[in-house]
């Protein structure tokens, strides 16, 4: 799917060839026309600007500004940093959406994989974590669900943070329920 780039300013047109549409995702070459800086800054600044435009999905928030400024100068990367960053959201929202998938297929996997572990006490079989049901990975502040002992032990709010991340709507359900609810829905095949 195409995406539109922004319109550069005349002055940068004869620098930089900015074509009217790059393709989702770009290709290498596609970033090498991009990047073409050959009649202007050398061969080599053109090949750098590419692979760091390439490596920009990676990179965080002001990072891809001072990235193409290292590569190019602060003159070129202030004219075009805001583009590259413009024309990349619509990449990194389809990579984010790619990765959400991803995870729910994990997630599937992983509570396979739990159904064979039993209560995950075994010190080589503990099981393994199951990404939420909107694809996210429970935070790092709560609890790792190893074993059927982690979930027994949940403070109320651990077990409704959980609850809540494996799809649990109802309001009225006791603590011992909900906790049951994310027993299932990691895959223990244990009771509590």
């Amino acid at each position: 799917m195409p995406v539109a780039v922004p319109q550069l300013p005349a002055s940068l047109r004869r620098v930089v060839n900015l074509p009217a549409n790059l393709q989702d995702p770009p290709s290498r070459a596609e970033l090498g026309r991009v990047c073409n800086l050959s009649n202007h800054a050398g061969s080599q600044r053109s090949a750098a600007l590419a692979n760091v435009i390439a490596l920009a999905v990676g990179i965080g928030p002001g990072g891809i500004a001072a990235t193409i400024a290292n590569a190019v100068g602060p003159a070129v990367a202030n004219a075009v940093g805001p583009a590259v960053a413009n024309a990349l959201v619509p990449v990194t929202q389809r990579l984010d959406a790619i990765e959400m998938k991803l995870n729910k297929t994990l997630g599937f996997a992983a509570a396979a994989h739990n159904r064979h572990q039993v209560d995950g006490k075994l010190a080589n079989r503990p099981f393994e974590v199951v990404p939420f049901k909107d694809g996210t990975m429970p935070p790092a502040a709560l609890p790792t669900l190893v074993n059927i002992d982690v979930i027994r032990q949940l403070s109320n709010a651990q077990t409704l943070a959980y609850y809540r991340g494996y799809g649990g709507t109802a309001n009225n359900l006791s603590v011992a329920k909900k906790r049951e609810f994310i027993r299932v829905a990691i895959g223990c095949i244990v009771e509590l």
